[in-house]
C-alpha cells in the first residue's frame, strides 16, 4: 500500500514540475536542505562491533554455522533488492548479518523501480534472489533462508525459530514496520532527511539522486496523513513509542526476547528499527524510550554487515 501511495504521489509531482510548480518545490527542497542533516550512509557499512563479541552479562556468543555451511550459503549467491530504509529489507538484512551469510544488495530507484522489471507482477521490496530464485515478500523470503540455513547446518535451531520467536516477528512487521514512514514523513524535513540515504547509493547516477531527494521526499511527505489515516494513526510519535515499550515489556528482566542469545523475534525487531537508525525519528525512540541498552546489544551480537557490496 505505501508503495502503491508513493507511486501515485511521484506521478503526480512530477506532473507538476511539468507544469511550472518546480520552482516552488525548488524552494521547498531547499529549506529542508539547509534545516536537515545528510546522515545516511550505505546500509552495507559495519553495525558496530564484530559478530563474537560477548555481552557484559556474561551470555554467550551468537551460534556460528560451520566453514562447510558458510560455503554452501556462499555458493547461494544471494542478492537482497531493496530500499535502504525499508524496514522489511533491513529485518531480511539482519538475519543474514546474524548468521554472517555473504550477500550483495541491489539499490531499487523508488522512481523508476527498473531494476526490479524482471521480476513479473511485483513491483515491492525486499525481492531476494537465493540460488537463481526470486522470493517476494519479506516473510517468505526469511523463511526460504531459515531453510537454506538449516540444510547448510543439518539441523534446526529450535528456539532462534521457535513459536515465540515467529509472534515477535509478526509484532515487527504488523505493528513496528508500518509505524517507520509515517515517523520518517512527519514533516517536509525528516522526509528530506530519510530520503537522503540516496546520496549514498553507488549506483545511482547523479540524476537519480537529485530527481529521488526532490520528488522521492515531497511524495511520501504528501502521503504521510494517507498512510496515518490507513493504520488508524493519531499520534505517530507516540504510536511508535507506544510499540516500541510493548516490545520492552516483553524484555524486561531478559538479556534478548530469546534469553541469553536472541532469536528471530529479536533481530526483526532490531532489523525494522535498524532501518531508521539515521533519522529524528530514532533518536527520539531512544531519548523517549528505554530500548537503547537492548539495542546496543543486539548491534553487538549482530555485528559487522557481511554485505559484500551493490550490484
Amino acid at each position: 500500500a505505501v508503495a502503491c501511495i508513493y507511486s501515485s504521489l511521484c506521478a503526480a509531482v512530477a506532473t507538476m514540475f511539468a507544469r511550472g510548480a518546480a520552482s516552488s518545490l525548488w524552494r521547498l527542497s531547499s529549506r529542508g536542505a539547509a534545516a536537515s542533516s545528510i546522515l545516511v550512509a550505505s546500509m552495507c557499512k559495519s553495525a558496530q562491533l564484530t559478530q563474537n563479541a560477548m555481552l557484559s552479562s556474561g551470555s554467550s556468543a551468537v551460534p556460528q554455522l560451520s566453514d562447510d555451511a558458510q560455503r554452501k550459503m556462499a555458493e547461494l549467491d544471494i542478492v537482497i533488492y531493496q530500499y535502504a530504509i525499508c524496514p522489511f529489507c533491513n529485518k531480511v538484512k539482519a538475519l543474514l548479518d546474524f548468521y554472517d551469510v555473504a550477500y550483495h544488495v541491489t539499490e531499487v530507484n523508488p522512481l523508476t523501480k527498473k531494476q526490479i522489471s524482471h521480476v513479473k507482477d511485483y513491483r515491492k521490496v525486499p525481492i531476494a534472489s537465493i540460488g537463481g530464485e526470486l522470493v517476494t515478500d519479506s516473510p517468505r523470503i526469511v523463511e526460504a533462508i531459515e531453510a537454506q540455513i538449516t540444510a547448510a547446518a543439518g539441523k534446526k535451531d529450535a528456539n532462534f525459530f521457535s513459536e515465540d520467536a515467529q509472534a515477535w516477528t509478526t509484532f515487527a512487521d504488523k505493528e513496528l514496520a508500518v509505524l517507520l514512514f509515517p515517523n520518517m514523513t512527519r514533516s517536509f524535513n525528516e522526509s528530506y532527511q530519510a530520503f537522503s540515504y540516496v546520496n549514498a547509493v553507488p549506483t545511482f547516477s547523479y540524476f537519480d539522486k537529485v530527481s529521488n531527494l526532490a520528488l522521492g521526499s515531497t511524495a511520501m511527505w504528501l502521503a504521510q496523513g494517507k498512510l496515518k489515516k490507513k493504520y488508524n494513526i493519531d499520534n505517530e510519535r507516540e504510536a511508535l513509542f507506544s510499540a516500541v515499550r510493548k516490545f520492552e515489556a516483553a524484555i524486561e528482566g531478559s538479556t534478548f526476547l530469546g534469553g541469553a542469545s536472541p532469536h528471530m523475534g529479536d533481530i526483526a525487531v532490531f532489523g525494522v528499527l535498524r532501518a531508521i537508525k539515521d533519522t529524528q525519528a530514532f533518536r527520539d525512540v531512544l531519548e523517549q524510550t528505554k530500548v537503547g541498552p537492548w539495542y546496543e546489544r543486539m548491534a553487538d551480537v549482530v555485528g559487522s554487515s557481511s554485505c559484500k557490496g551493490y550490484r
